[in-house]
């Protein structure tokens, strides 16, 4: 089997485990297999291992005191599953950047590629590690305590 037909399959591997497993809805594991797809083909193997890294990492701590944030995530209606939008939002950047790179093979790609996932990925973090404390969130534009789970409060 060639390099590509190794990345293909790893990424529809992961793409099928990340459903399996309950990190995503079958809308969010298309998603991520055609976003993995187009950055496996820009960036080859180390896009997918920036790429990985965020997605289990992410993982893990949406499953982190997981009973604490049933409440939030009934308020909200926002599960820990990723759907297709979550993963626009937080992978779309990343593809783009591939497909430029692609077009245009020049390192500054790579930068933006990272730079969106370490974007996505404190995102990501702060909401699943803020959700979880035992004060209240400030909301940023008013400064006033807010639910946990608020968008904008930190």
């Amino acid at each position: 089997m060639n390099d590509a037909g190794f990345l293909f399959l790893f990424i529809a591997a992961t793409a099928i485990c990340g459903y399996y497993f309950r990190l995503l809805t079958s809308s969010g594991s298309i998603a991520a297999f055609i976003a993995g797809l187009i950055i496996g083909l820009g960036f080859g193997v180390k896009g997918l291992l920036v790429l990985g890294f965020f997605f289990a990492s992410s993982s893990l701590w949406s499953k982190f005191k997981r009973r604490n944030k049933v409440k939030i995530e009934q308020k909200h209606e926002k599960g820990s599953r990723r759907d297709w939008v979550q993963v626009v939002a937080n992978g779309g950047t990343a593809a783009l950047f591939s497909i430029l790179y692609l077009a245009y093979p020049q390192e500054i790609w790579f930068y933006g590629f990272a730079i969106s996932i370490a974007a996505a990925n404190s995102d990501t973090w702060a909401s699943e590690i803020g959700s979880t404390s035992k004060q209240a969130p400030i909301f940023i534009r008013s400064m006033r305590q807010v639910d946990a789970g608020t968008s904008g409060a930190v």
